[in-house]
């Protein structure tokens, strides 16, 4: 069960529905702690509570959130989503190039609002992983690059023997 989920939620760029996202617009959701939603439904479709960073290295912003929902749980080991980001317009504003023939809307962001799982993002560049729930001990494991072969067999081999007793235990 997917009990927390991590990833990207926005990039500099434009979105499908027009939106413009600027870096100085991202830098606003570090350290904001939000509700988390299903397809932007509001509060009664809340799942969990996410919290954003800032990654000024590639001007993400990231996103890790706890899912208290047992069958939004289960969705996310079943099924493939990615996140969106909700939040109000404090004032409209566009970025136009020099010369005024291309211009973005580039609304100044006011209050974060929340971040929603869905299957169609704005974002497409959006990602959602599951970083702890079933099964996912042993991806952590097989993706840390600094872990070389022998490592990783050791560790499977006392993950069997520790299954294998609590199993003998159990009976």
């Amino acid at each position: 069960m997917a009990n927390v989920i991590a990833g990207v939620a926005l990039t500099p760029r434009q979105s499908l529905n027009g939106i413009y996202y600027d870096v100085d617009e991202l830098k606003k959701f570090d350290g904001v702690t939000a509700p988390l939603y299903v397809e932007h439904q509001g509060p009664e479709s809340e799942i969990g509570e996410v919290t954003f960073s800032f990654d000024t290295a590639t001007n993400q912003v990231r996103y890790r959130a706890i899912v208290e929902d047992t069958e939004w749980q289960t969705k996310l080991d079943e099924e493939e989503f990615q996140v969106s980001i909700g939040a109000t317009v404090s004032e409209p504003r566009e970025l136009c190039d020099d010369m005024k023939k291309k211009c973005l809307n580039a609304p100044v962001l006011g209050q974060i609002n929340e971040l929603s799982i869905v299957k169609r993002p704005g974002i497409p560049e959006s990602t959602l992983s599951v970083v702890e729930g079933k099964d996912v001990e042993d991806v952590k494991i097989l993706n840390d690059k600094n872990l070389d072969v022998t490592e990783i067999i050791t560790s499977v081999k006392e993950n069997i023997k520790d299954n294998t007793q609590m199993a003998e235990n159990s009976q």
